[in-house]
């Protein structure tokens, strides 16, 4: 659900107000024992408002309960424009073999 909420609002305020479109790209990676997921836009650019917004809230409060401290949502520009939110969480490869 958090991967969910990340997309929509790439689409909704990163994309949607950008007269010509965009693109939107999804990936993963192993870092450091963490497995960092990104949802990467060309759109508008991050634009914090006053308010806040309820969807990276949400994020975050999941993330909080979820792994303890241990996880984190980190939204950043990059040089290029556009805006990529991350989240981290932990990684651990299961060692318990599958059921027979």
């Amino acid at each position: 659900m958090m991967l969910q909420t990340l997309v929509e609002n790439a689409i909704k305020h990163g994309l949607e107000p950008k007269p010509e479109g965009g693109r939107l790209e999804i990936g993963a990676e192993i870092v450091n024992g963490q497995l960092a997921v990104h949802v990467l836009d060309n759109g508008i650019g991050f634009m914090p408002k006053a308010e806040g917004g309820v969807g990276l809230a949400n994020v975050r409060e999941r993330l909080k309960a979820m792994y303890n401290g241990r996880a984190e949502l980190i939204i950043s520009v990059p040089p290029a424009g556009g805006t990529c939110a991350t989240i981290k969480v932990p990684y651990e490869i299961a060692t318990s073999s599958p059921p027979v």
